[in-house]
Order: structure tokens, then sequence, then C-alpha cells
């Protein structure tokens, strides 16, 4: 049989052999919105303007019991003094890009270049709010827990709950705590901590524990929720901060931080496009007007541990 040689290659007919282009668009991922859908909205009065909102305080000023030694004595009055908790209503962040005519035209036409921006760009405005949210962890001063040499472990979390129930805290209101993880705190840390997983540690009533027969608690993931501790739910999200070698996860009530929204229009995030003449390209603009606030301080627990050890 003959050999030959110099045979085409792929280089030689690289000008004949097209690119094909999928409608498939690899999107950005987002943290799961879980800040801005648990703890108080306060949107219900932001949207009619204003820029300072009240909330009145008087858990910090509380009464005491006196006692009446001599029948018929004058009463002695108390007057603790109101405080109040104020949201500012001043951030103004947005999302801005423009094309022009001759690249929009140029643009393959196998997915929509203007929506999937769009929707892109309406993702990175909302999740504003979320890293801001999480930012108030430096605002909290009543319950630290720092062990940033160290891993997450249950003396932390029984020390966070610990913490808020002795506030007081209605057994009622116990419903509306939850812990926030950093996703490598909740996988590589507290998911290595044994009596949250192994099956002697579930509670057959309520299954208060990660793991149970190989799902969370036989539940899918949703929405950032990976399980329960102590019956507390567990939210996960890469917007936990990570300050000075330690993430900064929190166990919180709803009330310990307060956000609210007046983005123009009613929807969180505003989405705008415009053709612009003087600039012969299109225009896209979102952007979102919100406030945050510590509302409660001592319902929040900062619980710091090490951003770069793992369990075993």
């Amino acid at each position: 049989m003959a050999s030959f040689s110099n045979q085409f290659t792929a280089t030689n007919l690289a000008a004949s052999i097209p690119e094909i282009w999928t409608p498939i668009v690899l999107e950005q991922m987002f943290a799961s919105t879980v800040a801005s859908n648990f703890f108080l909205d306060l949107s219900e009065w932001t949207t009619e303007g204003g820029s300072l909102f009240d909330v009145a305080n008087l858990y910090t000023n509380t009464f005491s019991v006196e006692t009446q030694s001599t029948q018929g004595a004058q009463v002695t009055l108390q007057d603790p003094s109101q405080v109040k908790v104020q949201l500012a209503v001043n951030t103004h962040n947005y999302v801005a890009a423009l094309a022009g005519d001759k690249d929009i035209a140029q643009l393959q036409k196998s997915f929509n270049f203007n929506v999937e921006y769009a929707n892109q760009m309406r993702k990175t405005t909302m999740n504003a709010l979320e890293t801001n949210l999480f930012g108030l962890w430096s605002s909290l001063a009543t319950n630290l827990i720092t062990n940033s040499a160290a891993v997450f472990q249950d003396y932390e979390a029984r020390q966070a709950i610990s913490d808020i129930e002795s506030q007081n805290l209605d057994d009622t209101e116990f419903g509306n705590l939850a812990f926030f993880l950093h996703p490598n705190v909740f996988w590589n840390q507290a998911a290595a901590i044994t009596k949250y997983y192994q099956a002697y540690s579930l509670n057959s009533r309520d299954n208060s524990s990660i793991v149970e027969s190989g799902t969370i608690n036989g539940k899918p993931h949703s929405n950032g929720l990976r399980g329960e501790i102590y019956n507390i739910p567990i939210y996960v999200s890469t917007n936990v901060v990570d300050n000075l070698g330690g993430y900064r996860n929190l166990l919180a009530h709803k009330n310990a931080f307060g956000f609210g929204i007046q983005t123009p229009g009613g929807a969180p995030v505003r989405v705008q496009s415009e053709y612009l003449l003087e600039n012969l390209g299109l225009l896209i603009v979102t952007d979102i007007v919100f406030g945050v606030v510590v509302v409660r301080d001592p319902f929040g627990v900062v619980i710091t541990v090490s951003d770069s050890l793992t369990s075993a």
C-alpha cells in the first residue's frame, strides 16, 4: 500500500471549518438570596417616600420593681426614656452598560444579548443588598464569639443559642432564628461534627440534626437551606463576610437586622434600557435604592471561625 505524506490537517483547513455557536449561555452564578428573605423588611413604609424611618425601641429602657415598705406612702414614679432605631435609606447602587450599533449588529444571534446581560446585571444589583445586610456583622457589639484560629464546633452553636436565649427570647419567637454560615464553614467544618450526622444523635420526633439517611433532614437543597442544628435552620451564603482570616458567620433573629427598599417603580431592582442617538448605542441600567440597619443588637451573634482550617 502506498504511503502518503502532506495530507490535509485541521490547521490547513482552518479557514473552511466553521465555528457553530450553540444557544447555550454560561450564566454567572450568584449566592442564594437568604438575608433579604429572612430579616425584617421595612419596605412597606419606605415606598411612600422619605429618607429616615424610625422604629420605637422600648426594650433598652426598662421598668424596675419598687417595694412599698410603708403602706399608704406615695408611689415612686419611673420614666424610662424612649429611644429609636432609625433606618436611613441612603444607598443607590447601579450597574450600567452600553453597546454600540455596529457591535450589536455583528453579535451572533443564537441568544439574546440584551436579555441575558440585563438579567445578569439585575442579579448583580440585587446581590448588593445581600452583601450590605451581611456587612452589618461589624455593627454588632453584644454577642461576639471569636475563634478565628479554630474550626466551627458544636460549642459555638450552643453558646450562640445561649447568648440569644439569655435575652429572654419568647418561646414563640424561637422559630424566627437562623444560622448563616459560609459554605466552607458548613461543608468543611460544621458538617464534620459527629453528633450532627450520626444516626444515634438523630431525634426521631423532629430530626434535628443536619443529615438524615443521606439527605439534609429529608429535604432538598432550597434557596440556601442546608439543614438544622437544634431545630434552627442553617442557610449558607458566600456573602458571609471573610475578614482578617475569619468567616463572620451569624446566628440571628429576624429582627436583628432590618432593611428597606425604595427603588422607583415598585420592584426591588429596576431594569431600564434606552437607545441613545448621541452614542449610537443601547444603554442598559439596573439600579436599587435601599438602606440597612441593626434593629436589635442582642438578637444577633457573630460566630468567627477560621477561613482556612478544615475538619477531617
